[in-house]
């Protein structure tokens, strides 16, 4: 080996190193304040209006609010739920992410809401390691859910639902993660079915985490729609108190939200072919009475 190369290999071990070493040292530091560190996480199956709930609380005093921020998690919840990374593992990676969001909360005496689906499948490891950490689950109609998410993929170069094609470039949870098919089997459902699926699997796991006492409020973006009451028990639940100017936000905010979809490429449930119809009341039946839609 070349002296040239040589001082290569270890300028690039000794920058490797400094990174590791900063990285460990960042994580020691949060861990230690993090008991006064305030942070809130809403979490959905995705076309719920998270990202915009995520915005809004953004504009609220007191609030460091992000949709979905990088660093992203979808990677530490792929290896999670295929068993490929421990609690410890998995935290220490979760807080080196989030450590600016953090500190910057804790700076101005705020705090920090992350409003991202992907948090779902993440929810016991957090709060198994938070104490201080408030969650609220936010659903929509699945009616309407289908209607968005089958919209909201069109004319994208893959045809079917993102969270389970394999063939989306980007490292996301499949149906390798899930006991419930085969490949093949998984493979052989339309898009239609996929996206009825993917809403019953975060129901799923939310109803799972309720049965372990995990406290995690459930919130319809319906209900929220010109609802002050209720905009209030939202912001409690996050542990944020609301004054009449952060009231005003989000009830408007949350109106126009409701109303803003007028794109939207296949219809209600009537206008839907018999075979969807059956394929919805097969699949997210039971979950729509479980949350109380009809």
């Amino acid at each position: 080996m070349t002296a040239k190369k040589k001082s290569s290999t270890f300028l690039r071990k000794t920058k490797y190193k400094m990174k590791s070493a900063f990285a460990v040292i960042i994580t020691i530091l949060l861990k230690k304040s993090l008991r006064y560190s305030k942070y809130s996480v809403i979490v959905s199956p995705g076309r719920t209006g998270t990202r915009s709930l995520g915005l809004l609380f953004n504009q609220v005093n007191s609030c460091v609010s992000r949709h979905e921020p990088r660093p992203t998690l979808l990677d530490l919840m792929v290896k999670k739920q295929g068993g490929k990374i421990n609690i410890d593992v998995f935290f220490n990676s979760f807080l080196y992410r989030r450590a600016l969001y953090f500190l910057k909360a804790k700076r101005d005496n705020s705090t920090f809401i992350e409003s991202n689906y992907g948090l779902t499948f993440l929810l016991d490891f957090l709060f198994a390691k938070m104490q201080n950490l408030n969650a609220v689950f936010l659903t929509r109609n699945p009616i309407d859910y289908v209607v968005s998410a089958f919209s909201k993929e069109h004319g994208r170069e893959y045809k079917d639902h993102k969270l389970f094609d394999s063939r989306d470039h980007r490292d996301r949870i499949d149906v390798d993660h899930f006991k419930k098919w085969s490949r093949d089997s998984f493979d052989s459902l339309n898009r239609f079915d996929k996206i009825c699926w993917n809403y019953r699997i975060y129901h799923e796991e939310y109803f799972n985490l309720i049965s372990k006492g995990y406290h995690l409020p459930l919130f319809k973006i319906e209900e929220l729609s010109n609802n002050r009451e209720r905009i209030i028990e939202l912001a409690s639940a996050l542990k944020i108190k609301l004054d009449a100017d952060g009231i005003k936000i989000l009830k408007q905010g949350i109106n126009i939200t409701r109303n803003a979809s007028d794109s939207y490429i296949i219809g209600k449930y009537d206008s839907w072919s018999t075979e969807e119809q059956k394929a919805f009341q097969k699949i997210i039946g039971p979950i729509v009475q479980k949350l109380g839609y009809e």
